[in-house]
């Protein structure tokens, strides 16, 4: 890895106190990185002798630049067009370290497209996580961004794209490119999103790296400046700037169309702090600078779309790749399905230094780790990794991270597979492919094709089916892995597929690459699994409308069945024939819901073997499951 030479640029204003206790710290980290690293003081005209304190106590340790006036963060554009350093980190004066902080930011710059590197953001006493991972969240004709988003607890210690930092490692170069932080903002507030966003439009990019920790005070300087009113009504003021600023063409339509709405939800819920910043917005709106159309590559949609996908891979690091062949298997509670897959892999013929084998355990009761003890010992090319129950995304996910091989390849617990699907995948995986795509067969375990029959099958290819997958380890972390939004096993196969091809990735389908997948026999509660399902398809449909009505066939048992039409048109019916008296409008009504009913039961039976049990078992489901099914289709499109 290039060691990049590093600049630690710590702002100050009246902040003697502070830099005495924080100091310590980061001249450690500057000590233990293993490049040229650097400190220096902005200071912002302080009239509390901080520069004679840093001189006398600090010495030749560190440098002092004074600003030619206190700007807050502006301070900072004057200050990076002077450094030769390649990288400049970023820091408050109420900040310390860890010993091990800068190595783990650098890293990222060996791409070059690489903008900023957060850290993890801990309280001064390292007790409670305050941010370092940032996402935007929309409400109409409002934006706001920070660390606090719905399920934030789950991503503090992973690695992965990132929208914005404040505190971090930012590439020199563009940010004087882009121009610094825009004055728009002062005092202060939003400013640091605005560049970050700015630079993914731009085409470049930003992380999130909690193995590097800083402790803050929190804003120490900040609130001795200013008051309380004064801070909210700012931070008002500058969400609806760095709006209008960021977004363009429908979305501000959309966004200047709900500004009326905006104002009336906020003067009838008393939110005057937000009236009065929006009073301020409009009045400094003038100000605003639109960012050059011809250096922007990304809309703030895709922006948004990149940065809040619940990624949780690492940037790939290709030194880590040391094999040829990663097979991931997420598990929860299948043991002996999958102690039977383990046994048609491990005795395959293939080079052990170069394939490996990966469980990922999603928090099995059912012994599975200790079950998998006895054949790590024989074969060391099997691993284990444990999680909590997260749901198969996060498993796989979990997985991927410690993968070493060339290519992923990802098996369900519960299929068998062929005794030459190891050497088959190897040489099958050649030429310019990203995706190989293997044939799933199902078998059957003494159970007849009933309507609770659930059978596997993939003969044709383009169906992503994650039970019989190898992509190379490059281009699933490029697209961040398996989207985690969707918990069950449900649709993340089509998201991940839908993002492969969105990244421009060549796939190919193999008859040589052979699983087989058992036919289960299920019960009633398959319907309603069925139907809480219809919750996923909102979020796939908002995440990927176009590959959705492109590759899929909508209107299919997954989201509006055909058949399911009389169901869904005889409210209207029974409505109008309550409005008018008319009973042309029940018998309508009537017709409708039995044609629905009577095709529905007939297409669950169809071409299978029908028992009288399933017929009264169907038939009595039927009542209410379509709108049981609507209903999860309805709270999906209002939750995602």
């Amino acid at each position: 890895m290039r060691l990049y030479s590093v600049n630690i640029a710590v702002l100050n204003y009246n902040g003697r106190q502070l830099l005495d206790e924080c100091m310590p710290s980061i001249l450690e980290a500057t000590a233990a990185y293993p490049g040229r690293c650097t400190v220096t003081v902005i200071d912002n005209k302080s009239t509390d002798g901080s520069v004679e304190f840093l001189k006398k106590k600090f010495g030749k340790k560190i440098s002092v630049f004074s600003a030619s006036e206190n700007r807050v963060l502006i301070s900072y554009n004057e200050y990076v067009k002077t450094v030769v350093e390649e990288i400049v980190i970023i820091l408050d004066n109420d900040m310390k370290l860890d010993r091990g902080f800068v190595l783990p930011l650098i890293r990222y710059f060996e791409r070059p497209d690489t903008f900023f590197v957060s850290p993890k953001h801990l309280s001064f006493d390292g007790k409670e996580y305050q941010g370092g991972k940032n996402k935007i969240v929309e409400k109409p004709g409002f934006i706001s961004a920070g660390p606090f988003y719905r399920g934030y607890e789950r991503e503090t210690d992973i690695s992965s794209r990132n929208l914005f930092t404040g505190n971090g490692a930012f590439r020199a170069s563009i940010f004087n490119e882009l121009g610094g932080f825009d004055p728009l903002f002062l005092p202060g507030g939003m400013e640091d999103t605005d560049i970050c966003v700015r630079a993914w439009k731009a085409g470049y990019c930003g992380y999130y790296e909690p193995k590097s920790a800083l402790y803050h005070k929190g804003s120490a300087t900040f609130k001795k400046e200013f008051s309380n009113f004064r801070r909210f009504v700012n931070n008002y003021r500058n969400s609806f700037l760095f709006a209008w600023k960021n977004i363009s063409g429908m979305e501000t339509a959309k966004n200047l169309l709900l500004l009326p709405f905006t104002f009336l939800v906020f003067l009838l819920t008393f939110r005057y702090l937000h009236i009065a910043g929006l009073c301020s917005a409009v009045s400094g709106a003038r100000m605003i600078k639109k960012q050059d159309k011809r250096s922007i590559k990304r809309s703030f949609t895709e922006v948004k779309k990149i940065t809040s996908k619940k990624t949780y891979l690492p940037v790939f690091d290709p030194k880590k790749i040391t094999g040829e062949l990663s097979i991931v298997i997420p598990a929860y509670n299948r043991k002996k399905d999958l102690l039977a897959l383990l046994d048609s892999l491990l005795k395959q013929k293939y080079d052990r230094e170069k394939v490996e084998i990966i469980v990922s355990d999603d928090g099995s009761t059912d012994g599975t780790g200790d079950a998998l003890k006895p054949l790590m010992k024989r074969h060391k090319e099997l691993k284990y990794v444990y999680q909590k129950n997260a749901g198969p995304s996060a498993a796989r996910n979990n997985g991927i991270r410690v993968a070493a091989g060339r290519i992923i390849g990802l098996l369900d617990s519960d299929v068998i597979a062929d005794k030459n699907l190891i050497r088959s995948v190897l040489s099958e995986f050649s030429g310019k492919i990203d995706v190989l795509e293997g044939t799933t067969l199902s078998f059957e375990r003494d159970i007849k094709n009933t309507a609770f029959t659930h059978s596997v099958q993939n003969k044709t290819g383009g169906r992503w089916i994650t039970c019989n997958l190898f992509i190379l380890n490059e281009k699933i972390h490029g697209v961040g892995g398996f989207d985690e939004e969707f918990r069950h096993p449900i649709r993340e196969d089509t998201a991940l597929g839908f993002s492969l091809l969105e990244s421009g990735a060549v796939s190919k389908f193999s008859k040589k690459v052979v699983v087989y997948h058992p036919v289960y026999r299920s019960d009633y509660k398959m319907l309603f699994k069925l139907a809480f399902y219809g919750i996923y398809e909102p979020m796939l449909i908002r995440k990927y409308p176009g590959y959705y009505f492109k590759y899929l066939n909508w209107i299919d048992s997954w989201f509006f069945p055909s058949y399911y039409s009389g169901y869904y048109a005889m409210p209207f019916f029974v409505m109008a024939w309550l409005l008018t008296g008319r009973t042309v409008f029940a018998y309508a009504a009537a017709a409708l819901y039995a044609a629905s009913y009577v095709i529905s039961v007939y297409a669950v039976f169809r071409n299978k073997k029908v028992l009288l049990r399933d017929i009264l078992t169907v038939g009595f489901h039927y009542i209410y499951i379509p709108y049981l099914r609507l209903y999860w289709i309805i709270v999906g499109i209002f939750k995602f």
